[in-house]
C-alpha cells in the first residue's frame, strides 16, 4: 500500500508536475492538463467504491489516500494520462501500471509474479535513465523484493495494509476521554457493539409474525455498523450487500434474479413514534425476547 501507491505513484506524479520537457515552458503535467482530466472523468464509470473526488484530481492529485492512488494507477491514469504524458514518460508509467494490475490481483500464479517483477524491474531501470539516480527511492529498491515476499507469503492482497487501515478507522471513531485505559475502552466498545448486533440478529429471526417490530429492529441493526463495517447476516431473508452488488454489476447473472430478494434496510421508511405510541408498544416488545430466551 505505502510502497507502491503512497510511495512511488505519488512521487512520480509530483515529479511530472515539476519536471519541464526540453523545449517547452511548462511541466509535463500542468494545471491545464489536470483540468482536462476532470472533464474526461465524466465519461468514465468506475465500480462501486472506486471513485475519486474530482476536486482532488483538479488540484493535481493532491490529498489522495492510498486507496485513491490505487484506483488512479490501475484504472484512471491509463486513460487520463494518455496523450498528456508523451514518449518515454508515458512508457515508464505504463510499465508501472502493468506491474500493479498483475501484482494487486487477489490470486496469482508463479508466472504472474515473475511477470510483475519483470515489469517493475524495467520500470525502475527506465525511471533511472529518464530522471537520474537521485530520483530512485528506497521504495523503488523494495519493489525488487516484492517477488520474494509474495513467494513466501502469497499475493500482496493477503497482507497489504488496506484491511488494517480500514479497521483503524473503526477504532478511531470510538469516543474516548483521553485518559489511561484506552485499550480497555476500545475493547469494551467493540464487544458491546458486536454482542448487541448478534443479539438483535437473533431477535429478528424470531419475529416473523411481527413485521412492524422486525423492521424497527432491522433499522437498529443497521445503525450499529459504520459504512466500512458490514453486519454479519445470520438470516437468509435479510439484505445481503455482496449479493446485491454481484447481481447489479454483472448483467449475465440476470437469469438468477428471482424478483423477491430482500431490499436494503435503508429503504425502510423511517418511523417516528409518539411517546404514547412507544409506551403502548413496550408492553408488546419486552415479553417477546424474554419468552424466546427462556
Amino acid at each position: 500500500m505505502h510502497n507502491l501507491y503512497s510511495g512511488t505513484a505519488k512521487r512520480s506524479c509530483n515529479l511530472w508536475k515539476a519536471v519541464y520537457e526540453e523545449g517547452f515552458n511548462k511541466p509535463l503535467l500542468s494545471n491545464d492538463a489536470f483540468l482536462g482530466m476532470v472533464e474526461s472523468t465524466d465519461d468514465i464509470v468506475l465500480p462501486l467504491g472506486y471513485d475519486i473526488p474530482k476536486g482532488k484530481i483538479k488540484s493535481g492529485c493532491a490529498g489522495f489516500k492510498s486507496a485513491e492512488w490505487r484506483t488512479w494507477v490501475v484504472a484512471l491514469s491509463p486513460i487520463l494520462l494518455k496523450g498528456r504524458l508523451l514518449g518515454d514518460h508515458w512508457k515508464v508509467h505504463l510499465l508501472f501500471v502493468g506491474a500493479n494490475r498483475i501484482l494487486a490481483k487477489p490470486s496469482l500464479s508463479i508466472d504472474e509474479i515473475n511477470e510483475g517483477h519483470k515489469k517493475l524491474q524495467q520500470f525502475c531501470m527506465l525511471y533511472e535513465r529518464l530522471y537520474g539516480p537521485d530520483e530512485i527511492t528506497p521504495n523503488m529498491h523494495l519493489h525488487m523484493h516484492l517477488r520474494e515476499t509474495m513467494l513466501d507469503f502469497g499475493p500482496m492482497y493477503a497482507f497489504w495494509l488496506f484491511g488494517f487501515e480500514r479497521f483503524n478507522g473503526i477504532l478511531k471513531a470510538i469516543d474516548t476521554n483521553g485518559k489511561d485505559g484506552l485499550e480497555i475502552t476500545m475493547m469494551r466498545h467493540f464487544l458491546q457493539k458486536h454482542h448487541a448486533g448478534d443479539y438483535l440478529h437473533t431477535m429478528i429471526a424470531n419475529l416473523e409474525r411481527h413485521p412492524f417490530l422486525k423492521s424497527v429492529i432491522m433499522a437498529l441493526v443497521l445503525s450499529l455498523y459504520t459504512a466500512s463495517s458490514e453486519p454479519q447476516d445470520n438470516d437468509d431473508e435479510l439484505f445481503n450487500l455482496n449479493e446485491f452488488n454481484r447481481f447489479s454489476e454483472n448483467p449475465m447473472l440476470v437469469d438468477a434474479v428471482l424478483g423477491y430478494e430482500a431490499l436494503p434496510p435503508s429503504l425502510i421508511t423511517s418511523i417516528q413514534l409518539s411517546d404514547k405510541h412507544w409506551v403502548d408498544n413496550l408492553v408488546v416488545v419486552i415479553p417477546l425476547p424474554c419468552k424466546t430466551v427462556g
